[in-house]
């Protein structure tokens, strides 16, 4: 059938290599008929080296997606010599093959460094630079050495700590003989993991080693997980740059922007410390301070809802001031609060979990999405007011002395906004404006992090137990 249309130029044949021994001759033959043929898709490793070499001489493109392709374990040793006959290869497309499968450091490096000498794109698709994430590696290159490299997590809600990514610079790209003297960039469209526990994975230093190499380093977003230390989260962006977005696990759903648009970093990476001083870091606002105007917020958005948050109950009031100072009775009284609100919805939803936050005389209770949150949030609300689980008080006293509102953010979307507010500059109590330097945006940092530090002080949450 090829052979009728001698002038093609591209081509995209969505069937694997016939597994008989016998066919494998004459089917790579057939492309030998293809004089004009440019672009090629295949979906099967094998079909690669037995392109015609004449055609390998001619393509510009070449694409194997083997997502759906039947060859699971195809040995991916046979492939470099396959592209040497590539010459004029400009874009080279790769997907790991089917199933789970997906590109290991070491073949990373592998088909790294088969790029051909004029190749100008390298994708990548289904890398695992660390256990349980797949990213899209992306390489551009400029007189045959790497130009450009991003990674891109297609996910993008688990990320990898700094050791996890420096055992991958160490496997397959520091390594490759792709990789000059100097990296203009490193695109990292992920989220960076800072945790307790950097150092115990071997390779951590690797980072060090490529990001010195590194002119300019983009990070998309970095997150403060459990244990992370003030210093650790600057030590990585003094090593990675300011990121463009910044997350705490426990205050934090969408992050605070660091880095508005498509603003670039300010400045290289790496460890090596300024010349001249560093700036003071601005002293952080009072924490307190900070949890009057989450609350402020909360209130302000009473009787909304939104299908992207948790639907919340602000309790506020002099019997709730009096329970936060009884932890024991408070944990009773949101239990059985719960309870009944729970056993009112007719297990059509719960109360998931409660905050308190004893330096503004408050507990929010959070009670799920959509509909089905808001409903319970009007029970629970209900419920609080009547203060109908509190056996010993007169109801209607008790309702003199309870504030309950429904409101639509949740308590961590509400601070994000409020650091983001300060971090701006839109509301006084922040870090000062932006510095335009990168040790002056490293000491803004500094604030926001002591401001979360100071936050986890005074802000609990609690999980409720099912059926509590």
């Amino acid at each position: 059938m090829l052979q009728s249309v001698p002038k093609l130029e591209m081509l995209t044949l969505e069937v694997s290599m016939a597994e008989s021994s016998s066919d494998q001759p004459q089917e790579p033959c057939a492309f030998s008929q293809l004089a004009h043929l440019k672009h090629l898709s295949l979906c099967d490793y094998a079909w690669v080296p037995h392109i015609d070499a004449a055609v390998a001489s001619r393509l510009e493109s070449l694409a194997v997606d083997a997502l759906e392709g039947p060859n699971k374990q195809y040995d991916l040793s046979k492939l470099p010599a396959a592209f040497a006959k590539m010459a004029t290869l400009k874009s080279l497309q790769l997907s790991a093959t089917a199933g789970e499968a997906c590109f290991s450091p070491k073949e990373c490096r592998l088909l790294l460094d088969a790029a051909p000498p004029f190749l100008e794109t390298l994708t990548l698709h289904r890398v695992e630079p660390s256990e349980d994430m797949s990213v899209t590696v992306t390489c551009t290159f400029a007189n045959g050495l790497l130009a450009c490299v991003r990674l891109e997590d297609q996910l993008g809600f688990q990320g990898a700590t700094q050791a996890q990514l420096g055992a991958f610079w160490a496997r397959a790209l520091l390594p490759s003989r792709k990789l000059g003297p100097r990296l203009p960039r490193l695109i990292l469209d992920m989220i960076l993991v800072v945790d307790g526990g950097e150092g115990e994975v071997p390779d951590a230093g690797a980072a060090e080693v490529l990001l010195a190499r590194c002119s300019e380093v983009q990070l998309g977003s970095l997150n403060v997980d459990a244990g992370a230390s003030v210093e650790a989260v600057e030590r990585a962006a003094r090593l990675y740059g300011l990121p463009a977005r910044i997350s705490h696990h426990a205050l934090s759903v969408g992050g605070v922007y660091l880095r508005q648009g498509d603003a670039p970093p300010l400045g290289a990476s790496g460890l090596k410390l300024p010349s001249i001083p560093l700036p003071p870091a601005p002293l952080p606002l009072r924490p307190a301070a900070v949890v009057e105007r989450v609350v402020e917020r909360l209130a302000a958005a009473a009787g909304t809802s939104s299908e992207a948050f948790n639907s919340c109950v602000l309790l506020r009031g002099t019997y709730v001031r009096e329970l936060l100072a009884h932890p024991t009775a408070r944990r009773i009284w949101v239990g059985g609060l719960a309870w009944v609100t729970n056993a009112a919805s007719n297990g059509q939803g719960t109360v998931e979990a409660f905050w308190t936050l004893p330096s503004v005389g408050a507990v929010v209770l959070q009670c799920g999405r959509g509909p089905t949150g808001q409903a319970v949030a009007e029970v629970a609300a209900e419920k609080a007011r009547g203060c109908q689980v509190v056996a010993e008080m007169d109801p209607a006293a008790a309702a003199g002395l309870i504030e309950a509102l429904t409101t639509g953010p949740s308590v961590e979307y509400s601070v994000d906004r409020v650091l983001q507010a300060l971090w701006d500059g839109a509301e006084e109590g922040g870090p000062g404006p932006a510095t335009g330097s990168r040790e002056g945006e490293l000491a803004r940092l500094r604030w926001l992090l002591e401001t979360w530090e100071g936050l986890r002080g005074i802000m609990t949450k609690m999980h409720i137990a099912p059926g509590a």
